[in-house]
């Protein structure tokens, strides 16, 4: 149940027009930004 559930998710994540790809993208980019600065 939880494999099948996160297959779906997963292939959400890498279908070209989806928009949870570009959320993740930019959940990432926030996330590295944060770290960078806190580095600094």
């Amino acid at each position: 149940m939880i494999n099948h559930l996160c297959s779906d998710s997963f292939y959400l994540l890498i279908h070209p027009n989806s928009p949870f790809l570009q959320e993740l993208f930019g959940w990432i980019f926030n996330f590295y930004l944060k770290k960078v600065n806190q580095l600094i």
